[in-house]
């Protein structure tokens, strides 16, 4: 799964869920990547049956880079969600893309 985008700046902050839909466990890579499409930092972890994964992407994640795009690797297929939204007094906006559904062969 390519999540287009992910910003982790002063401004603004990025949340990723990633569902495991399978009535099994399930092995997972969150790849960060930068604006190029160079690997900068991953978070790996395993599943148990139909639980979701919750994370706010933070400088820690990505390697200091702030702005770039995700790629989801699983053994079994897994639903994504991404949540943006503003660091701001004035920033109440959260937007959210997905599903994002990955198929294994």
């Amino acid at each position: 799964i390519y999540i287009p985008h992910y910003d982790c700046s002063i401004e603004w902050w990025t949340g990723i869920v990633i569902h495991n839909i399978n009535s099994s466990a399930n092995q997972y890579t969150v790849w960060y990547l930068d604006n190029n499409g160079y690997p900068v930092g991953y978070s790996e972890g395993a599943l148990t049956a139909l639980q979701k994964w919750v994370h706010v992407v933070t400088t820690a994640d990505t390697g200091g880079v702030t702005q770039g795009f995700i790629f989801i690797e699983s053994e079994l297929p897994v639903i994504a969600f991404v949540n943006f939204g503003q660091n701001t007094a004035t920033g109440v906006g959260i937007t959210t893309l997905g599903p994002f559904i990955s198929w294994c062969e």
